[in-house]
């Protein structure tokens, strides 16, 4: 493996050979920045830390049961939006894929601005056409039938989930509190945590994140 990673950190720096650009690598473990500082040799590697890309680690049964004062406001907010509207949850499947690809491109119509949205909504279509291939979980939500939200993730090992993206359609006020609620019943309890990833810096993320509650914040 890593023969591997040497030969393809290599072969990006050809790619950039000439163009003085600056590589840059993201979420590297001390282990790899070690192997990067080998190839690059020590004086021409710069490494940073930033909380922007902090881990959020979630108590799966904490967020599947809801107890405590902690998560009082949430478990009002779920019951409200439960009177509110009449939703249906169902597994990612071939048959409904079309409806999870229009979540998709909703989600970005809406947040076409934003830092890394181009990026997020290609990386959810592939992960959505290759589920089967890369063996990831979904779920998609729908309200009077209409697809407002979608959730994929992968058990990362025995104890631990990872979510990879949950994308909604937020003009249903707490629809990603309650679609990740639901989501974690269906498919992590059997899991003791859930790394929620980073929240690249983006202050509506950092703020959603946070409101979980994380068991603790892991850096990468």
């Amino acid at each position: 493996r890593l023969k591997n990673r040497i030969r393809a950190v290599k072969a990006i720096t050809r790619l950039y050979a000439g163009t003085y650009q600056k590589i840059t690598f993201r979420h590297l473990s001390e282990k790899n920045l070690e192997e990067v500082k080998s190839i690059f040799g020590e004086a021409s590697v710069t490494a940073e830390t930033s909380v922007d890309y902090d881990n959020y680690i979630l108590d799966v049964q904490e967020q599947i049961h809801l107890e405590g004062p902690q998560y009082h406001n949430r478990r009002k907010k779920i019951a409200r939006f439960n009177r509110a509207h009449n939703w249906t949850y169902e597994p990612i499947t071939k048959e409904n894929m079309d409806s999870c690809l229009e979540v998709n491109e909703k989600w970005f119509a809406d947040h076409a601005d934003e830092k890394g949205a181009e990026t997020e909504q290609i990386s959810l279509k592939v992960a959505l056409q290759e589920l089967d291939e890369l063996k990831l979980q979904g779920g998609l939500f729908r309200i009077n039938g209409k697809p407002v939200a979608i959730y994929i993730g992968t058990p990362f090992n025995k104890e631990v989930y990872l979510s990879l993206f949950m994308k909604a359609d937020n003009s249903y006020p707490d629809i990603s509190l309650v679609f990740t609620h639901e989501f974690f019943k269906r498919n992590c309890q059997d899991y003791r945590y859930d790394n929620e990833g980073c929240d690249d810096g983006l202050v509506g993320l950092r703020k959603f994140k946070t409101n979980m509650h994380p068991a603790l914040k892991v850096p990468v």
